[in-house]
């Protein structure tokens, strides 16, 4: 079977049969994917000749026998665009063999094809000749214009009409490249005005049996290559046309001495001198000797650089067959692992690279690799002195090892970044040094590595690469913007080498995600990366949804499970329902009594939480507890109604009703940013619960809506807020934030960076929010600024009737939590508040927070003020908006990026690092006068600092307290995290 040794070309995936499978009459088509003609550093690089196809043959093969055969069709393709090959007799079995084989002897190969069915593969092989390339049938490199022979093989899959095949080139290239100095005046190649020519022997290949004589020699061309197609002398270097062999196949008779796998150099003078004849060979050598003959591979691209002359050449061929080549010369080998070959005549180096680098790291990295091989145990086949030397762009000093530290095959420091190795046969594997630099370079340097082996000297360039990317910030307007990429390496000679790198839209954690449709960009190999922002739009004007009718909140209009909460969201008019549910007593359409029942112990904890009636809750819904401790009546929902709404209009006062199970009610046309508070009442006139409507065209559920903060506490160091607070009204234009990451690769160095494109929030006046008092479920209406209260509207005994800094008169004092519960709409001046119960907030904590944090999960109760999933924060969760996670009272140690607006971005990431999160400075209410005052910030927390004290964060100018403790009254802000 065929063997494919490099993806040169690949057979890809065919196309299903139009006709359908099962039909292949109708026509199968394969698509042959070609690749670009090979890029060398020679004049005589590839042609598309090479990549071009003129016939081929699709077999079908099982247990190594030709099941079927057919010469197909071309359709496309004449090597510079896809070919396809269309076959329409042939119908391979599911798992049989397809063998492609492409450019064969095209004399009467349809008639070969067909009587090759039931024959085994290596018959069908030596009936189907290659194309024949050899000097001997007159197919010279100065005359390449028949394509390559090409094979593969692969497995069909009958059920997708489909085979991969990858595929080889049958034959091995040679170029031949000459240094500038042998031929400019006086060198050792330039006789008079005569350029020097060379010969080809082109061997059999060993899968396409061919005979070989000693006979099979040809000189190519006249002395003058003017017109033979890549020839250019006056090239610097000058080169010479490509030769194509097969693989060798040693004659009959041939001689033990003489080389076989080689390249004949010719030059003689205008003057008819007699010519002198170089070898170059491929075969092994020991002091001028074969020691093994090394044939030519098929699929590789062998290139021979000579280097220098040390003797006159021979003066007939068999002389340089017969010995040393007389000259240096390094044969590259374009494979997976470009090697570099260098003779003397003696012995070889040979070399993974041309150009090697190093960069910042402290790790060790791979620099370098050579060997030289030589009869096994023959120390006279080795170099007497060899040593490799890290030296600076001067070729003199080395290196110093504070610097960059080279290292053997065991990784161990080399002193003085000198090694030798006198007299010593090479290793299997090579020699391989690694390298290690200073954490810190600040003028990185090009070097040389100065490779000495016996008369083979090398100075290989070693470059050193810098990566480095510069972050986008753009405002809220857009525009146009660059970051400048630095990907380079700095040269020995004093220039810098373009590194090319690679781009790609990852998220937060990495990973590749589709480029943001507000971005353009440009992300070339090199050079910067240039994008275009769009502006933001201001977040600020409300975008109303699409109207809807009876929209049950609890499952998001019957397309998920109920959940229900104390806050609901709405952004469109229209009639809604929610269940007469306690807060989040329903979870994922089950019972969640970890709402309203408490686990831990102790004297300060509520272990079964109460109603309205002071009457421990024993169901979710309303209706099914009792109006007595030991009675069997239920309770009876029978009125509804608006209590306040501070956008006047928003909810229809007279669409609040309840048929005892459900409340509706209706948003009008006239919907905005608002808050409402709607309540049911019982058969007594009291009021048994009320929840929180939120107008607002922010939706915390989608990607955006909510940002990753890091912090400074256990277990959880991150934590997602929503990026706004509970009952936001925006008070002019707002633009939120966005960001965008870019990942930049180097994968010279596997160097990775990531440019973070971040576009600003920008806030034009400060907006207001709802404010709570701790352990209560119930927003208390915000403020306008400069300390006047938001109106509010709806009917005269329930709304907030306040005008300037006076509460009015919707206050009370008690600790009764079924107070509070009756009385959403009224302010407790009691600043202590129920004075007793540490776990109003966060379900099963029996302990208080002093000055420890923690960010324990919160248990979410039948309290909590969030929407459905959604939990007030932990007393951990804000320690990472300072230096220290604790208190500080310095702008330098606050995690803030810029100045005060109307309240401070903190950073979400340690060390000022990330994008930022807002959060406005929205004053406070004072727990014994409701009259809402301070410049400072205040969000409360889960958890407790006392049985009169919640725990809070608190942050002003130039100060951040995360020890705040203060009354359980006050009425502060609240920025709920994801459950």
């Amino acid at each position: 079977m065929l063997t494919a040794a490099f993806a040169l070309l690949l057979l890809g995936s065919c196309a299903k049969d139009p006709a359908g499978p099962g039909s292949p009459g109708a026509g199968a088509d394969i698509a042959l994917y070609i690749p670009a003609p090979e890029r060398v550093e020679t004049y005589s690089g590839a042609t598309i000749d090479e990549c071009r196809i003129d016939n081929a043959v699709v077999l079908a093969c099982k247990d190594g026998r030709i099941t079927g055969a057919e010469v197909v069709d071309i359709i496309l393709g004449n090597g510079t665009q896809q070919p396809t090959l269309r076959f329409r007799k042939l119908d391979p079995a599911n798992g049989e063999t397809i063998v492609v084989l492409c450019n064969l002897d095209p004399a009467d190969l349809t008639n070969k094809v067909t009587g090759l069915v039931g024959q085994d593969l290596a018959a069908a092989q030596a009936q189907l000749k290659p194309r024949n390339v050899t000097s001997a049938a007159g197919g010279t490199a100065a005359d390449m214009k028949v394509p390559l022979t090409m094979a593969g093989e692969g497995v069909w899959d009958a059920q997708n009409r489909s085979a991969q095949v990858r595929m080889t080139f049958q034959c091995a290239k040679i170029s031949v490249v000459l240094e500038p100095s042998l031929t400019a005046e006086g060198g050792a190649l330039a006789w008079t005005a005569t350029r020097s020519t060379y010969l080809d022997r082109m061997p059999a290949c060993s899968n396409w049996k061919t005979a070989s004589t000693q006979l099979l020699q040809n000189e190519l061309g006249t002395l003058s290559q003017s017109g033979t197609p890549g020839y250019d002398p006056q090239a610097n270097p000058m080169s010479f046309p490509a030769l194509y062999t097969y693989e060798a196949a040693t004659p009959v008779g041939w001689p033990t001495n003489r080389a076989l796998n080689y390249v004949l150099l010719r030059v003689a003078d205008a003057n008819g001198n007699p010519a002198q004849y170089y070898c170059l060979t491929y075969d092994q050598t020991d002091q001028g000797r074969i020691t093994a003959y090394r044939p030519f591979e098929r699929g590789k691209h062998y290139v021979f650089r000579v280097k220098d002359i040390y003797k006159r050449g021979y003066d007939n061929i068999d002389e340089a067959l017969d010995n040393p080549s007389n000259a240096v010369y390094e044969i590259d080998v374009s494979d997976d692992w470009s090697k570099n070959w260098e003779y003397n005549g003696q012995y070889a180096v040979t070399a993974d690279r041309d150009t090697a680098y190093v960069w910042t790291t402290t790790k060790a990295q791979l620099l370098y690799r050579f060997s030289w091989p030589q009869p096994e145990g023959d120390p006279d086949g080795a170099p007497a002195t060899s040593t490799v030397r890290l030296l600076a762009a001067n070729k003199t000093s080395t290196v110093s090892t504070t610097l960059v530290q080279l290292l053997d095959k065991n990784q161990q420091p080399i002193t003085n970044n000198t090694f030798t190795f006198n007299g010593q046969p090479s290793p299997e594997e090579g020699y391989q040094f690694s390298f290690r630099t200073a954490a810190n370079v600040t003028t990185p340097q090009g070097m040389w590595l100065h490779v000495k082996c016996g008369n083979i000297e090398r100075f290989v360039p070693v470059g050193w690469a810098t990566f480095t990317a510069q972050d986008i910030t753009a405002t809220y307007t857009g525009g146009d913007f660059t970051s400048a990429i630095v990907s380079q390496a700095a040269m020995p000679d004093g220039t810098n080498k373009v590194v090319p790198w690679e781009a790609e839209y990852v998220n937060a954690n990495g990973n590749k995600i589709n480029k943001p449709d507000w971005i353009t960009d440009a992300t070339p190999p090199e050079g910067p990366v240039t994008v275009n922002i769009a502006p933001q739009k201001n977040s600020a004007v409300f975008r109303p949804g699409p109207a809807v009718s009876n929209y049950d909140l609890s499952t998001k209009g019957s397309t998920t499970p109920i959940n229900t909460a104390n806050c609901y969201i709405v952004n469109a008019p229209g009639t809604y329902t929610l269940p007469l549910v306690y807060g989040n007593a329903i979870k994922n359409g089950q019972t969640n009594e970890s709402a309203y029942t408490s686990t831990a112990t102790g004297t300060y904890v509520l272990t079964r939480f109460l109603n309205h009636l002071g009457l421990g809750i024993t169901d979710p819904y309303i209706y099914n507890n009792k109006t007595t401790a030991t009675g069997n009546v239920n309770i009876t929902l029978t009125n509804a109604k608006l209590l306040w709404q501070d956008l006047n209009g928003l909810i229809d006062e007279t669409s609040v009703t309840t048929d005892g199970k459900n409340l509706t009610f209706q948003v009008t046309e006239n919907i905005d940013y608002g808050n409402a508070v709607l309540a049911v009442f019982d058969s007594q006139g009291q009021i048994a619960w009320s929840w929180h409507i939120w107008a607002t065209s922010y939706d915390p559920y989608v990607e955006s809506g909510t940002i990753t903060v890091q912090n400074r506490s256990t277990p959880r160091t991150e934590l997602d807020f929503m990026t706004q607070n509970l009952g936001w009204c925006p008070g002019g234009e707002e633009y939120e934030g966005r960001e965008a990451r870019i990942k930049v690769t180097q994968p010279l160095t596997g160097e990775v960076r990531t440019i973070t494109l971040t576009q600003i929030e920008h806030k034009e006046a400060f907006g207001s929010c709802t404010y709570y008092q701790w352990g209560r479920k119930d927003p208390m209406p915000g403020i306008l600024g400069n300390a006047v209260n938001k109106p509010t509207y709806g009917p005269a005994a329930y709304i907030w009737p306040s005008t300037g800094t006076t509460a009015g008169s919707q206050t009370f004092s008690t600790t009764s939590i079924a107070e509070y519960i009756k009385n959403p709409y009224k302010y407790s001046l009691n600043s202590y508040m129920d004075y007793k119960y540490y776990n109003l907030w966060d379900a099963n904590v029996n302990y208080i927070v002093s000055t420890n944090y923690n960010t324990n999960p919160v248990v979410k109760t039948v309290y909590d003020p969030s929407p459905v999933g959604f939990v007030i924060p932990p007393s951990g969760a804000f320690t990472g908006f300072t230096s220290t996670g604790g208190n500080v009272s310095s702008l330098a140690d606050m995690n803030v990026r810029g100045a005060f607006e109307f309240g401070y971005y903190f950073y979400c990431r340690l060390n000022r690092t990330g994008s930022a999160i807002y959060m406005p400075n929205a004053s406070r209410a004072q727990s014994t006068s409701g009259v809402y005052w301070s410049s400072n910030g205040y969000y409360w927390t889960a958890h407790a600092y006392s049985t009169s004290r919640g725990k809070s964060l608190r942050y002003g100018t130039n100060i951040v307290t995360m020890s705040h403790y203060y009354h359980k009254g006050d009425g502060y802000n609240l920025r709920s995290i994801k459950e």
